[in-house]
C-alpha cells in the first residue's frame, strides 16, 4: 500500500479511461459492453511547496504514502461486470413488450457513458426512450414505467427525472424515461416529478460534452472530495461546475486545475448559473437549495484552507 511520495504533485493515473464504453449507442441497437479488468487509479500526493497566497503551502512536514482509489467496477464489486449486465437485462426484460406505443430504445447513461465513474461510488444509469409519435405525455410514460417496476416487485424512489431502484449495499439505479422528439433519438422530454414539469433535453448531448470537454480527471477528483467530504453535490451540477470552473483554462496540471475548482465553489458557486448544455432553459442551479449551495461553499472554503492535498482531497 505504502509507495514512494513524489512531493508537490496530485497525479491521476488512468490505465483505462473507459474507451470501451461505447456502448451508449446512439443508434438505439442494445449492446451490453462493459469495462473490463484493468482499473485506473487515483494517486494523489503532497502539494507542491512553491505554492503561494491561499495554496497548499511549504508546511508540508510528513511525507504520506500513496493511497489507491479505483476509478470503475471491480470483479469483486456489488456491481461486477456480469451483475450489471444482469441488472441491466433484467429491467430491460420488466420494461420491454406490452406497450401499446411501440418498444423504447435503451442506453447507458450518467458516468458509464460520460467515463467517469469511480469505483467506491456509483451507480447505473439506464435511460429509456419512448418513440416520439405517440400522443401520451412523459408523465403518463414516467408514471407507467414506474407501475411497471413496482408490479415487478423493485422498490421504487421518485428521484425528479429518474425512478431511482434502490439496492443493498447504497448501489442503486436510476431508471430515467423520456419520449424521443425525433426518430434520432438525440433530445428528449423528460418528466421532471419534483415539480410537475416537462423539460427538454439530450442525455447523448451530456455524455458527448463531457468526453470532449477534456476535464474527466478534474471529475473524477471532484467526487472523491465530494464523497470523502460527505458534500451534497449532485454529479450533474458537479459536472457543470467543473466547466465553468475551467472554461478557457490553458492550465494543464492537476494541482492548478483542481485548486480553481476549489476556488470557484468558494467564491463564485453560490451566484453562479448553471445552464444545461443541451438546452439553455434549463437553469440547472435554479434547482438547487441555498442549504446545499452552502454546504459545497463551506466545504471548498475548508478545503482551501489545507496545506496537502492528503487532507483536500481525502
Amino acid at each position: 500500500m505504502f509507495g514512494a511520495v513524489n512531493k508537490g504533485n496530485l497525479v491521476l493515473s488512468v490505465e483505462n479511461d473507459f474507451s470501451d464504453l461505447d456502448d451508449y449507442d446512439y443508434s438505439g441497437e442494445h449492446t451490453s459492453q462493459l469495462p473490463g479488468d484493468d482499473d485506473p487509479s487515483v494517486q494523489a500526493h503532497t502539494a507542491n511547496e512553491d505554492r503561494q497566497a491561499e495554496e497548499p503551502d511549504a508546511e508540508v512536514k510528513d511525507e504520506w504514502s500513496q493511497q489507491q482509489l479505483v476509478v470503475g467496477p471491480s470483479r469483486d464489486d456489488f456491481a461486477a461486470e456480469d451483475q450489471l449486465r444482469q441488472i441491466r437485462d433484467r429491467l430491460e426484460s420488466v420494461l420491454r413488450g406490452n406497450w401499446n406505443t411501440g418498444d423504447p430504445r435503451f442506453y447507458y447513461g450518467g458516468s458509464f457513458g460520460k467515463r467517469t465513474m469511480i469505483r467506491e461510488a456509483y451507480d447505473l444509469d439506464l435511460v429509456v426512450y419512448f418513440p416520439h409519435d405517440i400522443q401520451h405525455s412523459v408523465r403518463d410514460f414516467y408514471i407507467a414505467v414506474e407501475q411497471r417496476l413496482r408490479t415487478s416487485q423493485y422498490k421504487t424512489v421518485r428521484h425528479n427525472v429518474a425512478i431511482r431502484l434502490p439496492y443493498d449495499g447504497g448501489f442503486h439505479v436510476d431508471v430515467v424515461p423520456g419520449r424521443a422528439l425525433a426518430n434520432d433519438y438525440v433530445y428528449a422530454n423528460l418528466y421532471a416529478s419534483e415539480r410537475d414539469t416537462t423539460r427538454q433535453t439530450s442525455i447523448k448531448i451530456h455524455i458527448q460534452s463531457i468526453r470532449d470537454g477534456g476535464n474527466q480527471d478534474i471529475i473524477k477528483l471532484m467526487k472523491v472530495w465530494r464523497l470523502r467530504h460527505q458534500v451534497p453535490f449532485g454529479s450533474f451540477v458537479l459536472e457543470l461546475a467543473v466547466a465553468q470552473a475551467l472554461k478557457g483554462c490553458r492550465k494543464t496540471s492537476l494541482e492548478d486545475r483542481m485548486w480553481d475548482v476549489l476556488l470557484y465553489l468558494r467564491d463564485k458557486y453560490s451566484d453562479a448559473r448553471l445552464v444545461d448544455p443541451a438546452n439553455s432553459n434549463n437553469v440547472v442551479s435554479d434547482d438547487i437549495a441555498p442549504s446545499e449551495k452552502y454546504a459545497v461553499q463551506s466545504a471548498a472554503a475548508s478545503s482551501c484552507q489545507k496545506k496537502r492535498w492528503q487532507e483536500i482531497v481525502w
